[in-house]
Protein backbone atom coordinates (compact mmCIF):
# COMPACT_ATOMS: atom_id res chain seq x y z
CA UNK A 1 0.00 0.00 0.00
CA UNK A 2 1.75 3.25 -1.20
CA UNK A 3 2.47 5.69 1.67
CA UNK A 4 1.73 8.41 -0.63
CA UNK A 5 0.66 9.16 -4.63
CA UNK A 6 1.75 12.54 -6.42
CA UNK A 7 -2.05 12.97 -6.82
CA UNK A 8 -1.79 13.56 -2.65
CA UNK A 9 2.07 14.49 -2.12
CA UNK A 10 2.21 17.82 -2.93
CA UNK A 11 0.10 20.85 -2.96
CA UNK A 12 1.49 22.11 -6.70
CA UNK A 13 2.67 18.89 -8.33
CA UNK A 14 3.28 21.37 -11.26
CA UNK A 15 6.35 22.62 -9.17
CA UNK A 16 9.73 21.29 -11.06
CA UNK A 17 11.30 21.27 -7.29
CA UNK A 18 8.18 19.08 -5.81
CA UNK A 19 8.33 16.93 -9.28
CA UNK A 20 11.89 16.33 -8.68
CA UNK A 21 11.65 15.74 -4.82
CA UNK A 22 9.10 13.28 -5.32
CA UNK A 23 10.76 11.21 -8.42
CA UNK A 24 14.05 11.38 -5.85
CA UNK A 25 12.29 9.45 -3.08
CA UNK A 26 9.90 7.18 -5.45
CA UNK A 27 12.92 5.15 -5.93
CA UNK A 28 11.42 2.32 -7.49
CA UNK A 29 9.50 4.82 -9.99
CA UNK A 30 6.04 3.69 -9.89
CA UNK A 31 4.37 6.93 -9.10
CA UNK A 32 3.83 6.31 -5.12
CA UNK A 33 6.34 6.68 -2.36
CA UNK A 34 5.71 3.41 -0.11
CA UNK A 35 6.41 3.27 3.46
CA UNK A 36 9.98 2.14 2.84
CA UNK A 37 10.70 4.59 0.65
CA UNK A 38 9.15 7.28 2.98
CA UNK A 39 11.37 5.63 5.87
CA UNK A 40 14.70 6.04 3.59
CA UNK A 41 13.90 9.98 2.82
CA UNK A 42 13.48 10.26 6.34
CA UNK A 43 16.65 8.71 7.61
CA UNK A 44 18.31 10.93 4.68
CA UNK A 45 16.98 13.91 5.35
CA UNK A 46 17.13 13.95 9.10
CA UNK A 47 20.71 11.89 9.80
CA UNK A 48 24.49 11.99 8.95
CA UNK A 49 26.66 15.27 9.52
CA UNK A 50 25.77 18.83 8.48
CA UNK A 51 28.16 18.00 5.06
CA UNK A 52 26.08 14.77 4.41
CA UNK A 53 22.64 16.63 4.49
CA UNK A 54 23.53 19.66 3.00
CA UNK A 55 24.69 17.27 0.49
CA UNK A 56 21.68 15.50 -0.27
CA UNK A 57 19.68 19.12 -0.31
CA UNK A 58 21.83 20.11 -2.93
CA UNK A 59 20.96 17.30 -4.72
CA UNK A 60 17.45 17.81 -4.22
CA UNK A 61 17.95 21.29 -5.86
CA UNK A 62 20.39 20.39 -9.04
CA UNK A 63 17.56 19.00 -10.78
CA UNK A 64 19.30 18.35 -14.08
CA UNK A 65 22.06 15.99 -11.85
CA UNK A 66 25.18 18.20 -13.67
CA UNK A 67 26.59 19.26 -10.01
CA UNK A 68 25.99 22.71 -10.46
CA UNK A 69 22.88 24.95 -9.58
CA UNK A 70 22.06 27.37 -12.67
CA UNK A 71 20.19 30.02 -12.83
CA UNK A 72 16.41 28.18 -13.53
CA UNK A 73 17.53 26.08 -10.81
CA UNK A 74 18.11 28.47 -8.24
CA UNK A 75 14.64 30.56 -9.03
CA UNK A 76 12.80 27.26 -8.92
CA UNK A 77 14.38 27.16 -4.93
CA UNK A 78 13.46 30.17 -4.35
CA UNK A 79 9.96 30.25 -5.82
CA UNK A 80 9.38 26.61 -3.50
CA UNK A 81 10.82 28.55 -0.52
CA UNK A 82 8.30 31.70 -1.06
CA UNK A 83 5.65 29.27 -1.81
CA UNK A 84 6.32 27.27 1.51
CA UNK A 85 6.24 30.01 3.33
CA UNK A 86 2.57 31.33 2.15
CA UNK A 87 0.97 27.74 3.21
Amino acid sequence: MPFASKQTWFRNEDDPICRHAFATFDTNNDGTIDFDEFLLAMAATSQGDLNERLGFAFEMYDASGDGQIDQKELANLISAMVNINSY
